[in-house]
């Protein structure tokens, strides 16, 4: 007898590779191996590295030339309290002249996707490369990191380059971990360089029923670097009694509760400094902070 629909869909989010397995991927003659353990090693290479600020450093890794080109960016809110403006600058990368990563023979083409819960049926497209680096530079009083970076290198349309399973990968990235989103999305990340100053990380993502990763990229964030990471673990630790003292006669405010929760915020930054404030103090010494607990809930006094 066979199983209801509904069955199968809770078996597929709880086990991926159970419907990853359901599909045979494509053969994968001499020359697709060749193309995919190059491509999975500059990969590695790159987050490795953890150069993509870097554009000249990034293009010698992947053996492509590129070429690139800065605009400013309009944000919202552009005028601060102490009259300076946000300022923010998107760098486009792009590849010059012929490149590596195009339509081949030996790839998959364009799979057709599978509809899973609210994402619907589609087909995978031709080879993209996208690679962009964004640097803001927030108000004097921002709470986070005033001048900030980060940079994404993508290339989308994977099965018309060559077809990457799960298996295929974690033998070549051992490091590579399995991570399940939501309705039918999978990822495997793997960590990739990890310092003082920014953290990188390379991630395949998966839908459920496509046997061939989609897409790949390898993202280097600031906020991922442990001098950001200490300040915020010393910025949360300051916090935590402060709030609990504030919460004790606001039990009932929730995120919609805008002007008490910022006097809730101005209360913490006076007493511990902002988290900006502290990352600039911040020396670079390679530690790795205890990991901060996650708290989800209605309002910022949920559970104290």
């Amino acid at each position: 007898m066979r199983e209801p629909i509904t069955t199968l869909l809770l078996l597929g989010m709880f086990l991926p590779f159970a419907i990853f397995g359901q599909i045979a991927p494509p053969n994968t003659p001499a020359d697709a191996s060749s193309v995919q353990m190059k491509f999975l090693g500059r990969l590695r290479d790159v987050a490795l590295a953890g150069q993509l600020f870097d554009t000249k450093a990034t293009a010698a890794t992947l053996g492509l030339e590129l070429e690139q080109s800065t605009q400013e960016v309009q944000l919202p809110l552009l005028n601060c309290r102490d009259g300076t403006k946000i300022t923010g600058h998107t760098t486009t990368v792009s590849v010059r002249g012929d490149s590596w990563f195009r339509p081949l023979p030996s790839g998959a083409g364009h799979i057709a996707v599978p509809a899973f819960t609210i994402n619907r049926a589609t087909v995978s497209g031709d080879p993209k490369f996208d690679y962009k680096i964004f640097h803001t530079l927030q108000c004097a009083e921002s709470r986070r990191i005033r001048d900030y970076t980060e940079a994404q290198l993508s290339f989308g349309g994977l099965p018309a380059f060559t077809c990457l399973t799960p298996s295929i990968i974690q033998a070549e990235l051992s490091g590579a971990r399995l991570v399940r989103a939501t309705d039918g999305v999978f990822l495997l990340e793997l960590q990739g360089q990890l310092g003082d100053e920014s953290g990188t990380t390379l991630t395949f993502q998966f839908r459920a029923g496509a046997s061939c990763a989609l897409s790949a990229e390898v993202k280097q964030d600031q906020q991922d670097g442990l001098r950001y990471r200490r300040a915020l673990y010393r910025y949360s630790k300051c916090r935590e009694p402060l709030d609990k003292d504030f919460c004790s006669t606001h039990r009932n405010i929730t995120w919609a509760d805008t002007e008490t929760v910022e006097r809730m915020d101005v209360q913490a930054d006076q007493r511990c400094g902002t988290v900006d404030f502290l990352y600039r103090q911040e020396t670079r010494t390679g530690l790795v902070p205890p990991p901060l607990e996650r708290r989800v809930g209605k309002g910022p006094c949920d559970g104290r």
